[in-house]
This record gives C-alpha cells, sequence and structure tokens, in this order.
C-alpha cells in the first residue's frame, strides 16, 4: 500500500497542477450539461405524454374504424346477395350452398376460420361451416337474433360471448331482412380481431389499448388476459376505475389525468362506432423512470469518460515510471519461455533476457555478435530433419524485416530434435524511421501438451460422437475437396425402417445399431476413402478413383456381407437392411456435393422399392 501510494504521488507530480485544474473543470462543465439537458428533457416528456395519449386514442379508433368498415363492406355484400337469392325464390339448399361457399371464400386460407356467416330464412336456420344444431336450439331465441329484429333493418353488433360451435369468443355482426323475420349474421373471431390490434396499435410498456363495447366489456385489450372481462361489473380495479371515469366523462378531445395506487396515469377516450370505443391508458410514472435512467446513463457516461480520460492522463505521466521497469518485468515474463533473447537487426548482435537451455547458451557463447549467422547454426542442430526447411527460412533474420512487416509478431510451430513440438516467435521490439523493425524479441516454447490438446479437440470437432466416424462438417467438406480432384463413387445410404426399430426397441438398441452400420462401413471401404454420418440414420461414403459398377459392386458386396452379419446382443430376431443409391463423379464436370448428393438420393428412393440391402445406380 505504501509502495502504491508512493507511486501516485510520483504520477500526479509529474502531472501538475494546471493539468488537474483543467480536467477537473472539463468534468464539472460536464456535469451541469447533464443536469441542464435533463430539466429540458422532462419539461418536454411531460408537455408530450398528454398529446401522446389524446392521439394513441382517435388513431386506435380510426384503424379500428377502418377495419370494421372492411368486414361491415363483406357483411353487406353478402346481405345483398341473400336478398338477390331470396327475390329469386332460391331452395333452401342453394341458400345453405351459398352461405358455405361465402363463408370459405371470405376466409381464403387454410387456418382457423376467422368469419362465419349464418341466419335465419323463413323460419329455418343456415350455416357456413354446416354446424349441425342440436334439436333444442333456437336460433330465434339468441341475443343476436332478437336484438337484429328490434333495430329493423339497422346493423347491429352484440358483445362478444363464447361460440356454441368452436368454444371461440366472437363478435357478432347481424341484420334482419323484410322477408318472414329474416336475420343474416356474421361471427368475427376475437383473436382475429387480438391479431389486427397486435399488428397495428402501437402499444409500449408504458401504454394500454383498450376496444370497449357499451356495457362496459372489454372487446380488445393489449393484454389478452383482459380481454371478455366486464370492467362494469369490477370494483377496486384499474379497469372498474377506468370504466367509471369513461362513464362519467365520456369522450373528450383532452387527455384525463387520474391517480391509483400511487401511480400517475392518463387516460384518453375515442368513439369507434355506436357501440364500440377506442381507450388509452399512460402510466406516466414508467416515462419518469426512462427520464431518470437517461439522467443516471448520462452520469454514468460522463464519469466513465471521465475515469477514462484521468487514466490516459495517469498514463502518460506514468510512461517513463514504467519504461524503468520494463527489463524487470521482461525477465519475469521470460520464465515461462525456454529462451527469451533480444536481437538487434542492424547491429545482428544476441542480448539474453532469460535462457533456460544451457546448450543454447554454449552454442552462443560469449560472443554476442553474429546473431544471423548464430541462429541458422542453433536451429540446425536443436531442429528435427522433418522442419528443418522452414525453420531456416523462418530465422533468416537478413529477410525478417521484410517479412513481418507491419505486423506485431511472426510465429513458428515446428519439431524440435527429440520431437517435441516447439513454437518460435519474433516480437517487434522497436522500429525504424521507415517502419521496419531494428530489434526483435525471439523467444522459444514447449506447446507439446497444448499440440495434443489441440489435435484432440480437432479430432472430436471432426468425429460423430455416436458412431466415430466422420460428422457431417468434415466429411461433406473432404468429399467437397475430393469432387475436385479425383473420380470416384459417390454412395448414399440409410436404414430401414428405422424408426421402427427405435419404436419397438428403445433408441439404445438404435444407437447400436447406427454404430454397427457405421462399423460395416468403415470396413467395406479403404482408410484413404470417405465415411460420414450424414444425421439420423442416413450415411455417405466416397471412394476415389471407383469408376465402374463392376469395381463399386465388389465394395457393395462387402458393405451388404457385413450388414447381414449384424446381431445385436439379447435382440437377435432384429435384422438390420438398408437401401442404397450410387452415382459416379467425375472431377472434370466439378462437381457440387449438392449435385451428387441429389443423384445418390433418387437411387436410395428407387431402393426402398426393394426389399433392403439393395442398391440403385445413377448416372
Amino acid at each position: 500500500m505504501k509502495w502504491r501510494l508512493k507511486r501516485l504521488r510520483q504520477i500526479l507530480k509529474k502531472l501538475g497542477l494546471r493539468t488537474l485544474l483543467w480536467y477537473f473543470t472539463w468534468l464539472f462543465s460536464f456535469l451541469a450539461l447533464v443536469i441542464y439537458s435533463f430539466r429540458g428533457r422532462y419539461e418536454f416528456a411531460s408537455e408530450n405524454i398528454e398529446y401522446e395519449t389524446s392521439i394513441a386514442s382517435l388513431r386506435t379508433a380510426q384503424e379500428f374504424q377502418d377495419f370494421l368498415s372492411d368486414i361491415e363492406s363483406e357483411f353487406n355484400i353478402t346481405v345483398a346477395c341473400i336478398s338477390e337469392k331470396l327475390y329469386e325464390q332460391d331452395s333452401p339448399e342453394m341458400l345453405q350452398d351459398y352461405f358455405v361457399r361465402r363463408t370459405e371464400e371470405v376466409n381464403r386460407s387454410d387456418e382457423d376460420i376467422d368469419y362465419i356467416f349464418y341466419g335465419v330464412i323463413n323460419g329455418q336456420f343456415f350455416d357456413g361451416t354446416n354446424w349441425v344444431v342440436d334439436e333444442s336450439y333456437s336460433a330465434q331465441d339468441r341475443d343476436w337474433y332478437r336484438t337484429a329484429m328490434k333495430q329493423n333493418g339497422e346493423i347491429v353488433y352484440i358483445p362478444s360471448y363464447e361460440d356454441l360451435r368452436t368454444g371461440n369468443y366472437v363478435v357478432t355482426i347481424a341484420m334482419s331482412l323484410p322477408y318472414d323475420e329474416t336475420v343474416i349474421a356474421l361471427d368475427v373471431n376475437v383473436n382475429l380481431l387480438q391479431k389486427y390490434a397486435e399488428q397495428n396499435f402501437d402499444r409500449t410498456a408504458n401504454k394500454q389499448v383498450i376496444i370497449l363495447d357499451d356495457n362496459g366489456t372489454v372487446v380488445i385489450h393489449s393484454d389478452k388476459d383482459e380481454i371478455g372481462k366486464n370492467y362494469a361489473a369490477e370494483t377496486d380495479t384499474l379497469g372498474a376505475f377506468v370504466y367509471d371515469l369513461w362513464t362519467r366523462y365520456g369522450e373528450q378531445d383532452e387527455a384525463t389525468w387520474f391517480k391509483i395506487d400511487g401511480h400517475n396515469y392518463m387516460l384518453g377516450t375515442a368513439k369507434i362506432n355506436d357501440v364500440w370505443s377506442a381507450l388509452t391508458i399512460m402510466d406516466t410514472h414508467k416515462d419518469v423512470q426512462e427520464l431518470f435512467r437517461f439522467l443516471i446513463f448520462s452520469l454514468l457516461f460522463v464519469i466513465a469518460g471521465s475515469v477514462v480520460i484521468f487514466l490516459i492522463m495517469m498514463y502518460s505521466a506514468s510512461k517513463k515510471l514504467r519504461l524503468d521497469d520494463f527489463y524487470e518485468n521482461l525477465t519475469t515474463l521470460s520464465k515461462s519461455y525456454m529462451t527469451m533473447h533480444k536481437i538487434d537487426l542492424e547491429m545482428d548482435s544476441f542480448q539474453e533476457i532469460h535462457c533456460r537451455n544451457p546448450k543454447i547458451r554454449d552454442a552462443i557463447g560469449k560472443n554476442t555478435r553474429g546473431a544471423s549467422e548464430k541462429m541458422l547454426q542453433i536451429m540446425q542442430r536443436f531442429t528435427a530433419k522433418e522442419s528443418l526447411e522452414d525453420v531456416l527460412f523462418f530465422v533468416d533474420l537478413h529477410t525478417l524485416p521484410t517479412r513481418i512487416g507491419s505486423a506485431d509478431s511472426l510465429t513458428i510451430e515446428f519439431l524440435g530434435n527429440h520431437l517435441h513440438w516447439m513454437r518460435g516467435r519474433f516480437s517487434v521490439a522497436e522500429r525504424g524511421s521507415d517502419g521496419l523493425a531494428k530489434s526483435v524479441i525471439w523467444t522459444v516454447e514447449s506447446i507439446e501438451e497444448e499440440k495434443r490438446e489441440r489435435e484432440r479437440l480437432q479430432y472430436l470437432a471432426e468425429t460423430d460422437k455416436l458412431t466415430g466416424i466422420r460428422n457431417r462438417g468434415s466429411g461433406e467438406a473432404k468429399i467437397s475437396e475430393y469432387l475436385h480432384t479425383y473420380d470416384g463413387m459417390f454412395l448414399l445410404f440409410d436404414v430401414d425402417k428405422f424408426k421402427s426399430i427405435n419404436d419397438t426397441y428403445g433408441h439404445s438398441i438404435g444407437d447400436k445399431v447406427l454404430t454397427a452400420v457405421a462399423d460395416c462401413l468403415k470396413a467395406s471401404f479403404r482408410e484413404d476413402d470417405v465415411v460420414m454420418r450424414l444425421g439420423g440414420d442416413e450415411f455417405v461414403a466416397f471412394a476415389r478413383n471407383v469408376k465402374t459398377r463392376a469395381e463399386a459392386q465388389q465394395i457393395i458386396n462387402r458393405l451388404f456381407a457385413g450388414i447381414d452379419d449384424i446381431r445385436i446382443p439379447h435382440k437377435e430376431e432384429l435384422r438390420v437392411r438398408i437401401s442404397a443409391g450410387v452415382t459416379f463423379s467425375r472431377r472434370d464436370n466439378s462437381p457440387t456435393f449438392k449435385e451428387v448428393y441429389k443423384k445418390a438420393d433418387e437411387g436410395t428412393y428407387q431402393s426402398k422399392i426393394e426389399n433392403g440391402n439393395f442398391v440403385t445406380y445413377v448416372e
């Protein structure tokens, strides 16, 4: 702690009083700017909330009115067509057929039905879904019929209710016709109205959009759980409070402020049609929270920025102090390396920083001159012949500045004379005015364990965990490479009735089947061929330089024989069969994996017609 305080005093002294005064002046100026900005945003938000609430209600009402107008238009077309059919005295069968066709026409999809046309004509009930009514069912006793008859030819909206046919909540549009107490009706699925609302209403976390009918029933709500509730029958809830305000003041041009449970709200209202209204509730508490979050984030930004600037200042002031510690830290770092030397490329000289290998130290000797020649001699002595050519090129100090260029370092991995993997690295320590390296740090470390772990991870990444053969990624990449360099045979097959095996014997037996099939595949092909599990029970193989059906059939016969010999312990009755497709590729055509797969897949499909262990060749 005493050392840190001493170090801090040294850095502050280098900064100087004038620099510190400038820094704190800048900091307080930015804090004042943040507070002023927050005040302006707060005043603007307060004025804007009322406007947003009012305009949201009007926009919601207009959008929903346009949507309802489209629905009413479809309804009016239906009513006009039925009136014409009644005038022409069409038969009941023709009327029923029209209701069905009209319902299908308006829905225009295979999804759940959102619109259903139906009605009562001359005492007979007609339905667009061919719904068979119960004997006790009387359409004349339903609200939609009685309400439409009372309105004498005007379109009426029936509050949402649960439909007996579908179990869905629906809103009904109905109208009576002057033909023996005839009523035509249209059910609109509430889910459709909700879907429309979700697609078109601008709702944020602090805003609720509600469509109410005159009875206080929620037709649409930004919270789906509220749909169908009757706010007129509720007490001590937000919905009940909103309904009370709405019935008290009605639709107004300006939004109304109210408070409940410690939260300030604003209510905007607008009429949609004669029976529905659009209400918007804005929770202003959340808007205020957003403003305070803006203030907090701004303060944090200023504080973080000031800390960064202060750290930069501290860094600049401490640069000389850190340079004094450089070689001490470098010596500590070098202990993780076998050897570390600084090489002056202009002077062609060595400077030892650390060396754990006495043989290397003896090879360098006391004379630090002639670094380029000594590097070649040392690497010839301590490098395995498999890596010698690459290493000698890498340690050529004459070409090193050009090769390393603007990079910070240059690395090579090579085999040492004891066939252990090593890593050599040149790191730029200093550059000249031309940007080329003047001096470098040369380090050597053992990476034997790292190399083994890297190879192990690569093997795991390229291998199917269940079967031990190549997985899709590595197998497809290798076959794609072979397709451009070799002619060969491409084989695709899958296990017959594999789903049935899983269902009958369980997935553990299914896994054993896949493993056994993979073993047969490996045994049937050469080591330099590619065998892979494409996924599920689908396997692929590519045999290089197999160009004829006769050559291919020998391999296929070995594979079929191995498949026939598969026996799963304790499941001796289980017999495994495969269906295969084969195609031949020519490197001159540069086929892709997808192209040969498609051909072989056609063969596999044809083989499935036969009774197992069958191959089809596709040219």
